[in-house]
């Protein structure tokens, strides 16, 4: 594998804006299949998705209901096939038809008892366009894009991150203290693997069968076809961000102040400082080609992948 570097482009803002403490704080930055279209959601529950400088949509997702309203937030936010949009906000999940600027689909699980909200915790989609989602009641769900459910279930060892193997039979999933994965069309456990410290973050590569959880302390890479670990790094402090690039054998993941690539053996391949501001959200491109860092200042900066031997 070769090696990469990852030329800085900062978004403009003025410095004023630039210094300024969390107000708006992006905590949520996705691309679209064509990698053209960037979807945004702040603290706030604002979500913007913009194509260049046009803004494609905007829509606030407050709850309506006050029992839903202490929890609220924008949980997980993803691109999907057709130019659709997935959320997971506040006590539902919500896909929107970006072409038309309209919601398409949504579901809001039952309440518990009649009354306990049951809110999405993550969401995952897969190549093949089907939707999944884990609740913070134990459930897991599949939807194809249309809204269709596919598969429902319940499991003791309920994830609060999921991601679908790369193609896309199993999905992948943490419960904090461990590694586990579904057939989500049989809704059987194929395994569990137990975890050395409680995992906070997690992702799932697409070009190879490897998952990556990362602890407090470290990210640990894991064969998922032999379940045993493949090594590990440390980090510093900052959110539990991890990403896996893709169309690359790439991890990207974020400290407080600074955005790292590494390769699956876990050498560091490259740091990036962002400077007078927190890094909360952390995304590939579709073709892996740029990484964009939702930041505390209300920005978001993008960084190009380019091949160090061209």
């Amino acid at each position: 594998m070769r090696n990469a570097d990852l030329t800085f482009v900062d978004t403009p803002a003025e410095p004023a804006r630039r210094l300024a403490k969390l107000r708006n704080g992006i905590n949520h930055v996705a691309f679209s299949s064509d990698g053209l279209t960037v979807a945004t959601a702040d603290v706030h529950m604002n979500v913007s998705v913009t194509r260049g400088s046009e803004i494609l949509y905007q829509r606030r997702f407050d709850a309506l209901e006050d029992k839903v309203r202490p929890t609220q937030r924008v949980r997980c936010l993803l691109f999907g096939q057709r130019h659709q949009l997935y959320l997971a906000a506040a006590d539902s999940i919500i896909a929107v038809d970006l072409e038309a600027g309209e919601e398409i689909w949504s579901y809001t699980a039952p309440r518990s008892f009649g009354f306990l909200v049951i809110s999405p915790i993550s969401l995952a989609v897969s190549s093949g366009g089907d939707v999944a989602a884990a609740f913070d009641n134990g459930s897991l769900a599949v939807w194809d894009g249309d809204g269709l459910m596919k598969s429902l279930w319940h499991h003791n060892d309920a994830p609060r991150m999921i991601a679908f193997s790369m193609d896309g039979q199993t999905l992948v999933g943490s419960d904090s203290f461990s590694l586990t994965s579904w057939d989500w069309q049989t809704r059987k456990q194929i395994f569990k693997i137990p975890m050395p410290a409680r995992v906070y973050g997690m992702s799932v590569s697409q070009v190879a069968p490897i998952a990556a959880t990362r602890t407090l302390h470290g990210i640990h890479l894991w064969d998922l076809e032999t379940r045993q670990t493949l090594g590990a790094l440390p980090v510093g402090f900052g959110l539990p961000l991890v990403a896996f690039s893709p169309k690359e054998p790439l991890l990207a993941f974020a400290e407080r102040n600074a955005v790292m690539l590494a390769d699956l053996n876990g050498k560091i391949v490259d740091r990036r400082s962002v400077q007078d501001c927190a890094v909360l959200s952390l995304a590939f491109s579709s073709d892996g080609q740029e990484i964009a860092v939702g930041c505390s200042d209300n920005q978001v900066r993008h960084w190009r992948l380019n091949d160090s031997n061209q």
